[in-house]
């Protein structure tokens, strides 16, 4: 018997996933509509008066890289990312460093938080103890 089969019996699951956690939150996730990216408009923030304001709110943030990445949606990749997303923040002299783990393409990542920030140009330091 295959290790990828999950409740469904013996039929492998489409993304290949075996943990019953990713398999019930793929299937709970698979009923949603996966949309394209959506982009700003700059022609009509322009116009409205509100693209410099847009462009400083996104500088401020860190983030201003965002603004100019036009990338493609990938459904399954999506899925899989959200399925397996699993994100530990913990504080304390006796708890782990900070730390994201996902799949993707059947691959386990796990990064800790900084490494995570830093693929993704976020602020190399969040400081989450205020969300």
């Amino acid at each position: 018997m295959s290790t990828n089969v999950h409740a469904r019996g013996n039929v492998p699951h489409p993304l290949g996933l075996t943990h019953p956690d990713h398999v019930a939150g793929y299937n709970c996730l698979n009923e949603y509509v996966v949309v394209a990216t959506k982009y700003y408009d700059e022609d009509l923030l322009a116009r409205l008066g509100m693209l410099d304001d847009i462009h400083w709110l996104f500088a401020k943030g860190g983030m201003s890289h965002f603004l100019e990445l036009k990338e493609h949606t990938y459904r399954d990749l999506t899925l899989e990312f959200l399925c397996t997303l699993h994100v530990e923040v913990t504080k304390g002299p006796q708890c782990q460093a900070r730390y994201i783990s996902f799949y993707l393409y059947g691959q386990l990542y796990e990064l800790n938080l900084g490494t995570f920030n830093n693929i993704f140009g976020f602020p190399p330091s969040m400081n989450l103890s205020h969300r």
